[in-house]
């Protein structure tokens, strides 16, 4: 509700830590969020340890019932999961993953009616782009024009910093 009264269009939010964390506990929770606010609600789903909770695609494909339902952060770092999420409901709402090669990856193998033209909760653009260096800008304004080709050479650049700064933290499972 402040997000909604502080003027927010959507508000993210992670599955409960505790209480039912099941799937039918996950679906009245996120039930109740949308009887509770009439702005779009983004889902995390997620196999980091801090989060702990991975909401599969046949439980997006029911969140995407509740009318305010919109999004879904999909962050397993998992090809196989991504693909089986944008499989199953990238058709009926936007998935998006904080990394940029799963979004290329996205638009080359879903194409880009299905892919959203945003990226949720990507950190790198935070440690590794300046006005020198705006490799994760780059990289959008390459998606947004539709030029694939320059938006891999785009993500070269974003991959080799985030393999020598970020990767072998997500590889441990920790963000």
């Amino acid at each position: 509700k402040h997000a909604q009264a502080a003027g927010a269009d959507l508000v993210m939010a992670w599955p409960p830590y505790y209480g039912p964390r099941s799937e039918e506990g996950m679906h009245a929770f996120f039930k109740r969020l949308a009887e509770a606010v009439d702005i779009g609600i983004c889902t995390y789903s997620s196999t980091l340890s801090e989060l702990g909770y991975y909401l599969t695609p046949e439980q997006v494909a029911k969140l995407a019932e509740i009318d305010t339902v919109c999004a879904v952060k999909e962050a397993s770092l998992s090809l196989d999961k991504y693909s089986a999420m944008m499989m199953e409901a990238g058709h009926l709402l936007a998935i998006s993953s904080p990394l940029e090669e799963y979004h290329l990856y996205g638009l080359e193998a879903f194409g880009p009616e299905i892919m959203p033209k945003f990226l949720f909760g990507s950190s790198r653009p935070l440690y590794m782009q300046s006005a020198q260096k705006p490799h994760c800008a780059d990289f959008m304004q390459a998606v947004e024009r539709g030029d694939l080709p320059d938006a891999r050479r785009a993500l070269q650049d974003i991959l080799r910093v985030a393999i020598q700064l970020h990767s072998k933290f997500l590889g441990k499972g920790q963000h």
